[in-house]
């Protein structure tokens, strides 16, 4: 269905029925519910950011045999799920540098030997967390972060050595 034809059906429906549809989309998938969390309980920003880190950290880190982890695709499938339910740029910077941060970490601890397209991911990552920083009040605590990230970033494949160009432009 498009979204002209969503728009259409909706007008012809009463004010109950567009309520009964919204409570069960709410009581059937968890990304509306944490759709209406970030919009509506600000205390709950937190907890819905921490849930995101903790798939993050499930793609990113293998398990103890060395099974799943290194998943860029589902990475970046969490990365795009979380951006379609807030539209808050700040909330996007901070998992997006989440997302760096458990991605060299993952490559200092375990000899990062992933392959180019391992750090072709961070780096696009990266680019476009500047893109998006670029369009907020710049904030020293995420300018630090960002240094910290880059201080600590995996040597290999020239992507430390990637991110700090990235940044340079991006201050320039």
């Amino acid at each position: 269905m498009k979204k002209a034809e969503l728009e259409e059906l909706l007008k012809i429906k009463s004010a109950d029925e567009l309520n009964t549809e919204l409570i069960t989309l709410f009581e059937n998938f968890k990304v509306v519910q944490d759709y209406f969390d970030l919009k509506y309980k600000s205390r709950t920003k937190t907890s819905i950011l921490k849930k995101y880190k903790k798939k993050i950290d499930k793609a990113i880190y293998p398990d103890w045999e060395f099974n799943d982890g290194l998943n860029i695709d589902l990475v970046e499938e969490i990365i795009e799920g979380f951006s379609n339910i807030t539209p808050q740029l700040n909330y996007q910077i901070e998992l997006e540098l989440y997302a760096l941060e458990a991605g060299n970490k993952c490559a200092n601890n375990m000899g990062g030997d992933y392959g180019e397209d391992y750090y072709l991911y961070f780096e696009e990552l990266f680019e476009q967390t500047l893109n998006k920083y670029k369009k907020v009040n710049a904030s020293q605590k995420i300018t630090k972060r960002i240094e910290a990230i880059l201080e600590t970033a995996f040597d290999g494949y020239g992507h430390k050595d990637t991110l700090e160009d990235l940044w340079a432009e991006f201050k320039n």
